[in-house]
């Protein structure tokens, strides 16, 4: 059997093909150091800071579709506030905070066609509350992405608020004049 003749044009388009398999298949990172933190009932412990080095592969990969799963606890008074820090164009990622370490209360959804997502709760139980969050690749095109969650554990501002000069304002029959430039 005799091969066909490739011309320069075919050589550079097969050459260009392989390169640009090659490429996708390096870029896809590695998994990060939670692993194997896959589903709800197997989280990773995180604490409030800045988390680098994250990584999702979508289903494409050996090892199947590799969501992250996280918890946090977040005591009495306090905000939790978690955000996804990723370019969308490397594949979309979504967040869904639950309350509780069952993923069964569903408190917020982080999820856009964009950059980015940010998702957030108030713990205002009067004791310290456990919450999962689940980083998830989104869609059905998703390869992989890498990511850095940053999280942040504040004091809710409308807990014991510092009253301003104008209280007790809290109505319209105890309204104050406000001062004027």
């Amino acid at each position: 059997m005799r091969l066909p003749r490739l011309t320069p044009l075919a050589l550079t388009a097969t050459v260009a093909l392989l390169a640009s398999s090659t490429v996708a298949a390096q870029t896809c990172p590695l998994d990060d150091g939670f692993e194997d933190n896959d589903d709800c009932a197997a989280t990773a412990v995180l604490t409030a800071g800045t988390h680098s080095a994250l990584a999702l592969k979508g289903a494409a990969h050996a090892t199947g579709l590799d969501a992250d799963y996280f918890q946090f606890t977040v005591p009495t008074g306090q905000q939790l506030t978690v955000d996804a820090i990723f370019s969308h164009a490397g594949g979309d990622i979504d967040l869904l905070l639950y309350e509780g370490l069952n993923c069964a209360t569903l408190t917020s959804i982080g999820g856009s066609a964009t950059d980015n997502e940010s998702v957030s709760a108030t713990n205002n139980s009067g004791s310290p509350v456990d919450y999962s969050l689940w980083v998830d690749p989104f869609g059905s095109g998703f390869d992989c992405n890498d990511y850095t969650l940053v999280v942040t554990i504040t004091s809710d501002p409308c807990v014991n608020p510092t009253p301003d000069a104008y209280e007790d304002n809290d109505d319209c029959v105890s309204a104050q004049m406000a001062a004027g430039p």
